[in-house]
C-alpha cells in the first residue's frame, strides 16, 4: 500500500488542465490542503472555479460522487478498511453546488460524530473536503465489543435528563430555540 504521501501526489496529479488558462493547480499553494500530524488530510479546497476529479462516474449524480470520492483516496482521510464507508446524511444545493455531509459508519453502524462535508461544483468534480472523521480504525479491529452498540444518541439524552432532574434538580432544560439549520445558510 502506498503511503498517504505517495497517494496525496496521485490525486494531485490527476488534476486535470483549468477551463481558466490551462494552469495546473497542482502547484503548491494553489490547492489548501491541512493535515494533521498524522498526515491525515483535515482540509482540502481546489481553487476557485476549479476542482478535484472523480473517475469512474458518468452524469449528474452528487451523492455518489462524493462518495466514490472519499472512498476512492479513503487513505488520506482515515486508515483504509474495506469495512469502512459513507452514508450520505444530508444535502444541500446552494449557489450551483452541492453540499454533502457524510456520516462514517464501519461494517454498517455509524460512528459517533464521524462525519466529512464534502461540497461537488458545478462540473461533478470535489472542490472542498472537510473531515472529522474516525482517523485510526484498528479500535473496531482488534476489539469485537467495539461494535457492539450499547444506547441510542436520543436514550443517551434521555438518562442524561433524568440523572441531572434526581441529582440537580434546580438544573431547567431549554428547548432550541432554532433548529441547527437555520442559524447559517448552507448548514450540514
Amino acid at each position: 500500500m502506498p503511503s498517504r504521501r505517495v497517494r496525496f501526489n496521485q490525486l494531485m496529479n490527476q488534476v486535470p488542465e483549468s477551463n481558466q488558462g490551462g494552469k495546473r493547480f497542482s502547484k503548491p499553494g494553489d490547492a489548501h490542503i491541512y493535515r494533521n500530524k498524522e498526515g491525515f488530510v483535515n482540509l482540502m479546497s481546489a481553487p476557485r472555479g476549479e476542482s478535484f476529479p472523480v473517475t469512474g462516474i458518468k452524469g449528474d449524480r452528487p451523492e455518489e460522487n462524493g462518495r466514490r470520492f472519499l472512498k476512492q483516496w479513503q487513505e488520506l482521510f482515515t486508515d483504509s478498511s474495506d469495512d469502512l464507508d459513507f452514508n450520505k446524511s444530508k444535502k444541500i444545493g446552494f449557489q450551483g453546488r452541492d453540499y454533502i455531509r457524510y456520516q462514517q459508519t464501519f461494517q454498517g453502524i455509524e460512528i459517533l460524530r464521524a462525519n466529512v462535508v464534502v461540497v461537488i461544483g458545478r462540473d461533478g468534480g470535489v472542490e472542498y473536503v472537510g473531515s472529522g472523521l474516525m482517523r485510526e480504525l484498528e479500535w473496531f479491529e482488534s476489539d469485537p465489543e467495539a461494535l457492539h452498540a450499547t444506547v441510542r444518541v436520543d436514550r443517551a439524552k434521555q438518562i442524561v435528563r433524568q440523572w441531572m432532574k434526581r441529582n440537580h434538580p434546580e438544573a431547567k432544560f431549554y428547548p432550541r430555540l432554532y433548529p441547527a439549520s437555520d442559524l447559517c445558510s448552507p448548514s450540514l
